[in-house]
């Protein structure tokens, strides 16, 4: 192939468009059809579910249809709080699995309570393809009330893990920060956990996202997070992202990402105060009981993933 294209190159009327030919064709023997090759960024939505699962089934089947259109249209959803075994295939889990998406689940987590909640991932089947099982991190120490857990995901030719994590309330603030101060060690554990045999994957591009029960500036003045050789962020830093029962937005703020600003580029990192209940909500006083009565309260997250 090379030889035939050099002869025909002195030929000057070929000179133009011979080398857009042949590069042209030799990526495509070398790479296969660049056109169903996937971009490498990805959109991620985080929500606390409020005990999903819980309650009667009329109530659970509007939370259900309400959480479905919240979560629709992201590449990646992970949820807390959902309350249902995933080896029941409750209503729960068939009305949070879309055509749109693969549906992953953790085994229920909760150590010291008959709080116990599965943290689930909705996995876009256009845009990315899952790498691993479920991954709940080796807690043998019994840090965490629940520890976090993660899949692995392959956005075009880059590699993520994204976790899965809410953090434990306690009795005091300092419980909450006790538990969360360990998470630099958690993600240090899947930066170097691998992935396959025959060709073992793994990647320091490790995002964590959940209700963390701490402010993003609480957080990254924890003792791990300063000493930490990575430089951590935590966003966003709305002022709150949790309702009271009547639906006023209180001063606490804990749902958030946190992440390596030298391995991921995150942006359009908000708070996502839900389309469907506009209509209903102040949303100047940030007051909205019809949110927090019919699906949470807390005002999910979203990011966007970048290189």
């Amino acid at each position: 192939m090379i030889i035939q294209f050099l002869k025909l190159y002195r030929t000057k009327k070929y000179r133009g468009i011979l080398p857009l030919v042949f590069f042209g064709a030799l990526s495509l023997a070398y790479f296969g059809d660049v056109s169903q090759l996937k971009s490498a960024s990805f959109s991620v939505f985080s929500q606390n579910c409020l005990t999903l699962g819980y309650g009667d089934a009329d109530a659970l089947e509007v939370k259900v249809d309400e959480l479905d259109k919240i979560v629709s249209g992201y590449d990646l959803v992970v949820l807390q709080e959902v309350m249902r075994d995933p080896d029941n295939k409750s209503e729960v889990y068939e009305g949070l699995n879309p055509g749109e998406y693969d549906f992953f689940a953790s085994e229920l987590q909760g150590r010291s309570s008959s709080h116990k909640e599965a943290y689930v991932f909705l996995v876009g089947k256009e845009q990315l393809e899952v790498m691993s099982e479920v991954e709940v991190f080796n807690d043998g120490d019994g840090n965490f009330e629940r520890p976090p857990a993660g899949i692995l995901v392959r956005s075009g030719d880059k590699y993520t893990w994204v976790l899965d994590y809410h953090a434990y309330y306690g009795s005091t603030v300092s419980d909450r920060k006790n538990e969360v101060n360990r998470i630099p060690g958690v993600l240090d554990e899947f930066r170097i956990k691998s992935v396959g045999s025959t060709n073992p994957i793994t990647t320091d591009r490790v995002l964590i996202a959940g209700d963390w029960n701490l402010s993003a500036d609480t957080i990254l003045n924890l003792d791990d997070f300063v000493e930490s050789q990575h430089t951590y962020q935590a966003l966003p830093t709305d002022p709150s992202t949790v309702s009271n029962q009547t639906g006023k937005l209180t001063d606490s703020s804990y749902d958030h990402f946190v992440w390596d600003s030298n391995e991921l580029d995150l942006s359009s990192i908000q708070m996502v105060y839900p389309v469907e209940f506009e209509a209903s909500c102040n949303l100047t006083d940030k007051y909205c009981q019809e949110y927090v009565d019919t699906v949470s309260d807390h005002i999910g997250v979203k990011a966007h993933v970048g290189y």
